[in-house]
């Protein structure tokens, strides 16, 4: 039986015990993440936690909705069990009618029947050497990096307010609100505590020119914030920070999560290391308007 249980009376424990040993585990899920990324978010459980669904939702002018986090790329359904397509149409059908609107993004591994639409995400399998990973680095993007390895970068774990003192000043024209940039300190912050996260600088003569934000949970390493300046631009820093990273985790089981992008010029810097596509699926659902 699926059950929706508002997040105060939720077994942390049984929660995240199913996200880890889940088929499907993904970063996001976990509760100390959604605790930081979402406003509210409640759960669909089946039974004694044998598989969830993470619910994060916002109230806006007395409407209640279901939306994707900032910084939470897949949710959906979590079971440590295999399942079928319609085991997964079972638990949106359970999403409670009190959401008017829902917007929702599902893993990779969830299939189902309603009607979606397909988003991608790009992969990095880190289990070779690094010889064997460059190989398949594109040619355009082996040039740059040898070029740009010549010119005495040298990498250092670096702090949030660094990494976000570089996107204030770089990329303002993404005009991040307060809330957003304290999303991503408290993620920096906190998994760093927890060992899973690492902030990585590349200084050059005592300048920091870039910097990235990576957690580790399970076998995956997520890309999850990057900014460099002007100058790291131009000397090719943010090849250099992931190319950096490839080296620090090569012949692992781990894989390097790049994020996205549905930007062809960022899926293509992804795609030039090697990484290949993963597809995920996005619902909208309007029920405020059904027939818009």
């Amino acid at each position: 039986m699926i059950k929706y249980i508002k997040r105060k009376d939720l077994d942390t424990k049984k929660y995240d015990d199913c996200i880890q040993k889940s088929i499907q585990s993904r970063l996001y899920a976990f509760s100390w993440y959604l605790d930081i990324v979402a406003d509210n978010w409640d759960v669909l459980v089946l039974d004694d936690y044998k598989a969830v669904m993470p619910i994060p939702w916002k109230r806006k002018f007395g409407v209640k909705y279901v939306t994707q986090p900032y910084f939470c790329q897949q949710l959906g359904v979590f079971s440590v069990d295999e399942i079928k397509d319609d085991f997964v149409d079972e638990f949106i059908n359970k999403i409670p009618n009190s959401f008017k609107l829902i917007a929702y993004q599902f893993n990779s591994q969830n299939r189902f029947s309603k009607k979606s639409f397909t988003r991608k995400n790009y992969l990095l399998n880190l289990q070779n050497d690094y010889s064997s990973i460059k190989t398949n680095y594109r040619k355009d993007r082996k040039y740059r990096i040898n070029q740009a390895s010549k010119l005495g970068v040298v990498f250092v774990p670096t702090s949030s307010a660094s990494l976000i003192k570089l996107f204030k000043k770089y990329y303002s024209f993404l005009n991040l609100t307060s809330r957003q940039y304290k999303i991503i300190t408290l993620l920096i912050n906190t998994s760093i505590k927890q060992k899973k996260g690492f902030v990585i600088g590349a200084k050059h003569k005592n300048n920091v020119l870039g910097a990235s934000f990576f957690i580790k949970e399970g076998n995956r390493i997520y890309y999850l914030f990057s900014a460099v300046s002007t100058e790291g631009k131009e000397k090719n820093v943010a090849s250099l920070l992931i190319n950096y990273t490839i080296k620090q985790f090569c012949n692992t089981n781990i894989i390097l999560d790049f994020e996205g992008s549905m930007i062809p010029g960022i899926a293509s810097f992804y795609k030039s290391f090697g990484a290949e596509l993963e597809e995920y699926q996005y619902i909208k659902v309007n029920k405020l308007y059904p027939f818009i």
